[in-house]
């Protein structure tokens, strides 16, 4: 974890709001886990317990090799469980939104399965509901990985992700 300090320093990352960092209490990462019905990526609890809700000093693009990706800011405990609550019915099952770009896109990560620990990018432009009218209106089954149209992975862990910026 202390290399992933170190960038995450390197990049400057810094609280919210206010001079100090509001890390995550244990107890809000089991209620977390609680309402989620599964544990968090080791290295994503780590970081809410460390950080929580933080951004960085300057800007930070998550996809160097590719056209340019920018890091808006990491969510705290109520905007995780808000962004939660608001992105259940468009993203996949097993993936939650961890923070944005400030353009309303989430940075997302994968915590079952295949996806466990991967982090994936949202973006709010796309959409599967009309895509999933069609298959309705033909009288077949909807795919249940039809909500992947919204997202594409850009790591395939947490500390990859970091590691990666830029």
């Amino acid at each position: 974890m202390s290399s992933f300090n170190s960038k995450l320093a390197a990049l400057g990352i810094e609280p919210m709001a206010g001079p100090s960092f509001e890390p995550l209490s244990e107890e809000s990462i089991a209620q977390l886990q609680g309402k989620l019905g599964v544990s968090l990526p080791e290295a994503y609890a780590r970081f809410l317990t460390t950080y929580g809700c933080s951004m960085f000093s300057r800007e930070i693009n998550c996809t160097p090799q590719g056209s340019p990706l920018y890091f808006g800011w990491f969510y705290g405990f109520d905007e995780l469980l808000d962004a939660i609550d608001t992105y259940r019915e468009v993203l996949p099952e097993a993936i939650i939104p961890i923070g944005d770009d400030g353009a309303g896109n989430q940075f997302c990560l994968g915590l079952d399965g295949d996806d466990f620990g991967k982090v994936y990018f949202h973006n709010h432009s796309i959409g599967w509901h009309a895509d999933a009218e069609k298959y309705e209106e033909r009288g077949e089954v909807v795919p249940t990985k039809i909500r992947y149209q919204t997202v594409h992975l850009i790591a395939d862990s947490l500390e990859a992700f970091i590691d990666g910026m830029v």
